[in-house]
């Protein structure tokens, strides 16, 4: 609140939240950023990003007209996309600035300025970074339940066995005060039976990747398998890697479809506080230690796949 009324850059967060709650697809989400900012003299655009990170397409769009998809190399969308920070309009009567779920980018908003603004003012610029910011959140709390949304991040249609691994994954980027988790799956839309994982707690982050053998429904029925069970019994308070991936072996042997199905995979927890790096290899190529100036191969000794009992029993690699 001012000494002259109430602040706008106020009411437009108070809008933002309060519509938050009900406003549920593309088009009332849309409808919600343009009044939004309407106390601010703005007027938005809102771009998502694909699953691949290639395009950004218009939130509301119908029709994917040429208007409403923007690469994201070489334009000013496209910049603020992927290096985070606000990109001025060509003509400079707008700001790109990136939608991020805390470091999970998720698009970017075109905000036209009224006339007269300064596109330079680090001000605004500041207020347009917290009000992209609750964007972010909301949309982020829309996704599971909106098929709209869902399909403004599609350029090709998704197999089913894409679709369920989907469900199950956690966002592709996170960040932490003592780590970065970044993963990425292509092709996004036939993934078959590639999944990955991972928690973050105060002291240790956690992550998993699968590749079940096959690419069709029943590989991706395998890796989603060896995920919830890993996830379970992690959840449960398991943290010895060898424990984890005996709970996966049960849990694929006792599921198992027509075939003899198995996954591959790597598990690994980091402790933030000491820098000490177990992991663990389940007929999985050995990880890639990148350090500058030099990339070298973690080389352990796997244990078999996921899925294949009584095979030797392999403890956890250690690196510092």
């Amino acid at each position: 609140m001012s000494a002259h009324g109430p602040d706008p850059w106020w009411e437009s967060l108070a809008v933002m939240v309060e519509g938050g709650h009900t406003a549920s697809d593309a088009t009332e989400l849309a409808d919600l950023l343009a009044r939004a900012v309407r106390p601010v003299g703005l007027t938005v655009r809102a771009f998502l990003v694909d699953r691949p990170q290639r395009v950004l397409t218009r939130l509301d769009t119908a029709d994917r007209a040429p208007d409403d998809v923007v690469e994201v190399d070489g334009t000013p969308g496209g910049e603020a996309f992927q290096l985070l920070r606000i990109a001025v309009a060509e003509d400079g009567d707008a700001l790109w600035v990136p939608v991020v779920d805390g470091a999970d980018r998720l698009g970017v908003l075109r905000l036209g300025l009224p006339a007269g603004a300064d596109p330079h003012d680090e001000g605004l610029h500041q207020r347009c970074r917290v009000f992209a910011g609750l964007v972010g959140h909301v949309l982020a709390t829309k996704f599971p339940f909106s098929d709209t949304l869902q399909r403004v991040r599609r350029t090709a249609g998704m197999h089913p066995a894409a679709e369920l691994l989907w469900q199950l994954l956690p966002p592709q980027t996170i960040t932490t005060p003592a780590a970065v988790v970044s993963a990425v799956v292509e092709p996004y839309d036939r993934v078959g039976g590639d999944a990955y994982d991972y928690s973050v707690d105060h002291d240790a982050v956690f992550v998993a990747l699968f590749d079940a053998v096959g690419h069709d429904m029943q590989s991706g029925l395998t890796a989603a398998v060896a995920l919830a069970a890993v996830r379970s019994a992690r959840r449960g308070g398991e943290r010895d890697l060898v424990e984890l991936a005996r709970a996966a072996d049960r849990a694929i042997a006792a599921n198992r479809g027509a075939g003899y199905r198995f996954a591959s995979a790597a598990l690994a927890r980091l402790d933030t506080r000491t820098g000490r790096l177990s992991y663990l290899l389940a007929g999985h190529p050995p990880p890639l230690r990148l350090r500058p100036g030099a990339v070298a191969t973690m080389d352990h000794t796997p244990r078999p796949p996921l899925g294949v009992l009584g095979g030797p029993d392999v403890p956890a690699a250690v690196e510092q």
